[in-house]
């Protein structure tokens, strides 16, 4: 059997084992890491599976969703440190930020960060439908996301989402007042009417005070 020494490696030959399995063996007892074979030269098989951690990196999981939506909540958008530090320590900025843009419907998540946006789940949901209706209407949904090339397209866009929001918002203060509207005519009307019948009680009192007295 040929001695371990590294001087004598170069002199290691197939031929002086008799199986190719002892010179296998002997060629990992040699170069390998020591972690990566057991004692007598066999493969540790622990050293090749993947680390629970590296599972999870790989597989983004409805419970991440909700840790990312409560990080958001918290600490914001933007804040990718701060949320992996209280969240989700196992996952690095640059996948925080993917699926924060997944959650918000928008690749671009500039103006979330610059105003340090936070929000609920159901707040989250609100600005994903959002930007989707909008993208779609563009012909920019791709992807799950908004996608958005330019700075200045992304400001003209927001834009029209601004104008959208204030566009509806007057129709619902319009259909509101309407409805007051109409509540103060039935009550100005109840009113009428209540007035007209005690007009029409008290000439019926007189009427009846009259003959009364002519058939005295």
């Amino acid at each position: 059997m040929p001695n371990n020494n590294e001087n004598e490696t170069k002199e290691i030959n197939i031929d002086d084992f008799e199986t190719k399995a002892d010179y296998a063996t002997q060629m990992r007892l040699l170069f390998c890491k020591r972690e990566m074979i057991q004692t007598n030269g066999n493969l540790n098989q622990d050293y090749f599976k993947p680390t629970r951690e590296g599972i999870d990196v790989r597989k983004w999981t409805k419970t991440h969703n909700e840790l990312l939506i409560s990080g958001i909540e918290d600490c914001g958008i933007g804040e990718w440190s701060a949320i992996r530090a209280t969240y989700l320590p196992r996952w690095n900025n640059k996948i925080l930020k993917m699926q924060t843009a997944y959650l918000m419907g928008k690749q671009d998540l500039r103006e979330y960060s610059k105003n340090n946006w936070k929000g609920n789940k159901q707040e989250i949901e609100k600005e994903y439908e959002k930007n989707k209706r909008l993208a779609i209407k563009n012909g920019k949904w791709r992807a799950g996301v908004y996608a958005i090339s330019t700075q200045k397209e992304f400001e003209e866009e927001q834009e029209l989402i601004d104008a959208q929001d204030n566009e509806n918002e007057n129709e619902n203060i319009e259909k509101n007042n309407d409805k007051e509207d109409i509540k103060e005519n039935n009550n100005d009307e109840d009113n009428g009417n209540e007035a007209v019948n005690e007009n029409e009680k008290n000439e019926q009192a007189d009427e009846n005070n009259d003959n009364e007295n002519e058939n005295e």
